[in-house]
């Protein structure tokens, strides 16, 4: 009996100790931190907008699907025939330019030359970096630093119209300002 009743004491002592005992903590599984959105570019639309000049309807600004500008400026209508030397209308239209891009330092400007097919394509060519250049040299002068501004010369090789007639040529002579960011 004495053994019956230890037994009986060893029992109700264990489920006494199991009420009290706290129960373990079930493994909790982390929650995802929240992944932090990338990034956004620019508002390209809003800043194509600093670009529009009103009473400036020599330069057409257009967004670039993968973002950034192209700001087209008709060179028929700021070089004469076979010359990088730009008219004084081409020099408004540039400084009309320099305060939307010193306004934003995250931008980079690659200056485009491009020329119709009448000439030489080498000759055509080296006009377009001639012209590409001047605009690119323009703009320094005028106040973009140095390291924003980049240029090329693409002569006939890029038309956006038929080289067959005097308007056509007349829209492939024209300088293109690619406005892009940083990287």
């Amino acid at each position: 009996m004495q053994k019956t009743l230890q037994f009986a004491t060893c029992m109700i002592a264990a489920l006494v100790l199991s009420a009290c005992a706290v129960t373990p903590k079930t493994e909790q599984v982390p929650t995802p931190k929240p992944v932090a959105e990338a990034p956004q570019g620019p508002d390209w639309q809003a800043i194509a907008r600093d670009f529009q000049q009103p009473g400036n309807t020599r330069i057409t600004v257009e967004t670039l699907p993968g973002g950034g500008l192209k700001l087209v400026i008709p060179a028929a209508d700021g070089f004469d025939t076979a010359q990088a030397d730009f008219q004084p209308d081409l020099q408004r239209s540039l400084d009309a330019l320099v305060a939307p891009i010193n306004a934003h330092p995250e931008l980079l400007a690659h200056v485009l030359g491009h020329t119709d097919s009448i000439g030489r394509e080498g000759y055509n060519m080296v006009l377009s970096r001639q012209r590409a250049r001047a605009v690119q040299d323009y703009l320094m002068a005028a106040g973009v630093a140095p390291l924003r501004l980049s240029s090329e010369g693409r002569g006939e090789m890029e038309p956006v119209a038929d080289n067959d007639t005097p308007e056509g040529r007349s829209q492939n002579r024209r300088v293109e300002i690619l406005l892009h960011l940083a990287k």
